[in-house]
């Protein structure tokens, strides 16, 4: 997921690092940004989890929160992109994933301060946060 050090970079260093990368962006707050048009930044992601044998599965969807704290971001940062509410964006990316793609457990990613991770807990009941 994107965190608040990756727009200390310029543009284009922030596109080349990006580029080297071989994995998989989320993005799902971060709204408006030139990196949302690139190669391999979702706005969620879904993987299936297999026992050993194969005889359980279950679909896990991922999605991001990036912190919207303006003090994270030097001026100008974000070119004229927007950090939508965290919260909000946990509503929306649960909703998605549990009734559109079916997913059987949502877990968040969070990049933000841990009493926001810990207003997370309290708020939902999603069962991991990776922070």
């Amino acid at each position: 997921i994107f965190g608040n050090h990756e727009f200390d970079l310029p543009r284009d260093k922030l596109f080349a690092r990006i580029g080297e990368f071989k994995g998989t962006f989320i993005n799902s707050n971060l709204r408006n940004h030139s990196t949302s048009k690139l190669p391999r930044v979702f706005d969620r992601a879904i993987i299936r989890a297999r026992n050993k044998d194969g005889s359980h599965c279950r679909t896990i969807g991922f999605f991001s929160m990036l912190t919207n704290a303006k003090s994270c971001y030097r001026p100008g940062s974000l070119g004229g992109a927007t950090i939508s509410d965290p919260w909000e964006t946990a509503k929306e990316f649960s909703k998605k994933l549990k009734v559109q793609d079916e997913v059987d457990l949502v877990i968040p990613l969070s990049h933000m301060y841990v009493n926001d991770d810990t207003k997370t807990c309290n708020e939902f009941d999603f069962p991991l946060i990776i922070s």
